[in-house]
């Protein structure tokens, strides 16, 4: 039996890369292929990373239990407490689940910090609009249109206030 060189040439390759990569055939387990009975929860995990928090608060929106989201999304917070980023995605969440209070309370903590930030300032003037202080809403609508003249959407929500 004839063996081809360039077929020898790549079995010896890959061996060779098989065995630089650190590549065994012992049973290796990560946190994404372990079973249900292994994995460990997220309180006992000790990441000190908020982009696995905010990652698994994703996951949980998707499946639709916000209720998790929200418990993995302010542990996020609590590892980073100055990301507006993630302040503002824990008041989405809110939203969501209709606690316009906390989400309300968010916001104004984001626009303290921030006072020309455009999604906290739009959803701070909703807010207000649905708690029937027009004025405020107004107010924060012009000044949604004075930072970004581009969102249209804020011309049709304040003209809708006027």
């Amino acid at each position: 039996m004839k063996v081809n060189f360039t077929n020898m040439t790549i079995v010896f390759m890959t061996l060779t890369f098989l065995f630089f990569s650190g590549c065994s055939f012992e049973k290796k387990t990560s946190p994404l292929t372990t079973s249900k009975a292994e994995k460990t929860s997220a309180d006992t995990v000790e990441t000190g990373n908020s982009y696995f928090y905010f990652t698994e608060a994703q996951l949980y929106r998707k499946k639709g239990d916000l209720d998790k989201a929200i418990q993995y999304l302010k542990k996020a917070v609590e590892i980073d407490p100055e990301s507006s980023y993630l302040q503002l995605e824990l008041a989405i969440l809110y939203l969501q689940q209709k606690d316009n209070k906390n989400a309300l309370d968010i916001v104004e903590k984001i626009i303290k910090k921030e006072p020309e930030n455009i999604k906290a300032l739009i959803i701070y003037g909703k807010l207000k609009q649905s708690l029937k202080e027009i004025h405020i809403a107004e107010k924060t609508y012009e000044k949604v249109i004075a930072v970004d003249p581009q969102q249209k959407n804020i011309y049709l929500l304040l003209g809708s206030l006027y």
